[in-house]
C-alpha cells in the first residue's frame, strides 16, 4: 500500500497474526517502504523480540534510509 507499519507490540495488533503464527520471536517491528515516484520498489525492516523496542526516533531513521534508497 505504500504506507509504513510499526507496532509495538505484535501479541497485541491483529495486522501481526501472520507473525504469531510462524512462531517468530518477534514482539516489535517497524515495516517502512522503499519508494520511487513511480513505485514501491521493497521495504526496509527492523523487528526486535522484545516489546516497545522502537521508538519514535528510530521509526524517522528508518524513514531516512528508505529514502534514500529509492532516491538512489
Amino acid at each position: 500500500s505504500g504506507n509504513s507499519l510499526f507496532i509495538s507490540d505484535i501479541e497485541q495488533d491483529p495486522r501481526a497474526r501472520t507473525l504469531l503464527e510462524g512462531n517468530l520471536p518477534i514482539r516489535s517491528l517497524v515495516l517502512v517502504p522503499i519508494a520511487t515516484d513511480d513505485a514501491v520498489l521493497g521495504i526496509v525492516g527492523l523487528s526486535a523480540p522484545d516489546r516497545g523496542r522502537f521508538d519514535g526516533e528510530t521509526v524517522m531513521l528508518v524513514h531516512a534510509v528508505a529514502n534514500q534508497i529509492g532516491l538512489a
